[in-house]
């Protein structure tokens, strides 16, 4: 819509009209007047100043915006090219690593395999050994099994015969015993025989037959005195020489015992050593398979790793492209680091335009960007107590021109005396806190977590002092406001 142009000539000619002129004075300094009272066309005028007083505003709002998001994606891209960097070193380390182990991999294979040619001989000239050992193990003990079971007949008959000597023996004393009877019975039968002669001779004439009868029976006991004597004889020497036999057939049995627990010590011995060559023999067909299984794992490992090396140059190619993607990434960050300067440079003028109370910014929007900040510098915190933590570095600002609050400050000026002198210490104490943030970056590097946590316990103060400070300029803001002044008077 087309607006009505001011005729100055007019103002010109009522100069002479004091209320005019202060009327006039009040729109140079964009006080809130009514200006309608005096001059519709002044009204006018006052309102369209305002409108472009609020666009100005507005334009550096818009200005503060895309200088932030400028300076935040530089800060990402530079963070994150730093990481790119730091991923292609690794990558490139890790496959000249990854190289060097599979070239020794596929030495140290070259020798495994060799070896396990040796072993392969070895295993089946073991096993033929083995079973060899095992057959003539067999037939030992199937020889010992033969000996016991002689040993066991041999104790057996002993036994038996050992049982026929002790019934001999007892025969033997029987007769003993009877030939003992029966000499008894001869020297009674002697002494009766002597006592009859001795009565026939008293009987004389009568007695001389019964004398030759008494006669003839004592020559006879005498006879079977003499017998039984040789009998006797001839019977202790059958008793000595069977008392000789069974102490014989004890030796012999003891001996026997003797040899058969030992034969049954070593049949059990050989029987373990048969087991145990068994097992051996066994144990040692498994290993024949396990070989066979090793063989194919190493064909399959020189695949593998054959693999791995062309994974490797593939992984080499991609770490030298990561490097040069980066290092254009950086490059292209040269523009936008000049646009961001370019309109940081424009809120600075702007800024210079508000000392102009013209040009001023309202209280409320400066208190705007101040509570912004507030809030920023909490989060600020928040992510390098994170960073402490979890001793991981995150991307963070520590330039402390480059923050929301720092493109605001650098550009505004607050020139009111009750609010100047607080406005003007925050640059050190704000330019510290950022400070901390690299401090805490390097301490991380030089994995010194303790002292990452003793500066952000620093911060922390620092934080509290700026937090107060940016607490102060919000009531003197007020305080102002209330009084109808503006911070930047």
């Amino acid at each position: 819509m087309h607006r009505k142009c001011i005729d100055w000539r007019k103002y010109m000619a009522l100069g002479k009209n004091k209320k005019i002129v202060n009327l006039v004075q009040s729109i140079s300094e964009m006080k809130e007047e009514n200006y309608a009272a005096g001059s519709p066309e002044l009204q006018h005028m006052y309102e369209r100043m305002n409108a472009g007083r609020r666009q100005l505003a507005q334009v550096y709002g818009e200005d503060m915006k895309a200088v932030m998001t400028m300076s935040a994606l530089g800060l990402k891209v530079g963070h994150d090219t730093v990481k790119m960097t730091t991923a292609a070193e690794d990558v490139n380390t890790a496959t000249k690593t990854i190289h060097d182990a599979t070239a020794e991999t596929s030495s140290i294979a070259e020798e495994v395999r060799n070896a396990h040619e040796g072993l392969t001989n070895t295993i089946i000239d073991v096993s033929e050994k083995t079973t060899d050992i095992y057959k003539k193990i067999e037939n030992g003990q199937e020889e010992l099994t033969a000996i016991r079971d002689l040993s066991k007949d041999a104790i057996s008959e002993s036994t038996e015969m050992k049982k026929n000597m002790d019934a001999l023996m007892d025969v033997i004393n029987h007769m003993n015993e009877v030939i003992e009877g029966i000499n008894a019975i001869s020297e009674q039968t002697n002494l009766l025989a002597l006592n009859a002669s001795i009565e026939a001779a008293r009987a004389g004439e009568a007695g001389k037959g019964f004398a030759v009868v008494a006669e003839e029976i004592r020559q006879l006991a005498e006879g079977t005195k003499q017998l039984t004597g040789n009998m006797g004889e001839f019977v202790e020497g059958i008793r000595d020489a069977s008392e000789k036999s069974s102490k014989s057939v004890d030796v012999a049995i003891t001996s026997l015992d003797n040899i058969d627990q030992k034969i049954n010590a070593v049949w059990n011995i050989n029987d373990e050593n048969k087991k145990n060559v068994g097992t051996i023999s066994e144990s040692i067909g498994s290993l024949a398979g396990i070989s066979e299984e090793i063989s194919s794992s190493m064909n399959v490992l020189e695949t593998q790793v054959s693999c791995i090396e062309d994974q490797c140059s593939n992984l080499s190619n991609d770490a030298e492209l990561l490097t040069v993607i980066n290092v254009n990434l950086k490059g292209s960050l040269e523009p936008l680091t000049q646009v961001e300067t370019g309109m940081d440079n424009v809120a600075k003028v702007i800024g210079e335009m508000s000392r102009d109370a013209f040009y001023r910014m309202d209280n409320a929007v400066f208190d705007t960007y101040v509570q912004k900040a507030m809030e920023a510098h909490r989060a600020w915190l928040e992510t390098l107590h994170t960073m402490v933590t979890e001793k991981n570095v995150l991307p963070l600002q520590f330039d402390d021109t480059k923050c929301g609050f720092g493109h605001f400050y650098h550009s505004m000026h607050p020139g009111n005396p009750a609010i100047a002198p607080v406005w003007n210490a925050l640059a050190e104490k704000h330019r510290r806190f950022h400070g901390y943030g690299k401090e805490v970056q390097q301490a991380l590097f030089d994995e010194n977590a303790e002292r990452a946590e003793e500066i952000y316990q620093e911060a922390e103060k620092c934080s509290n002092e700026l937090q107060n400070d940016f607490a102060s300029i919000l009531n003197i803001s007020a305080g102002l406001s209330q009084n109808g002044q503006s911070v930047f008077a």
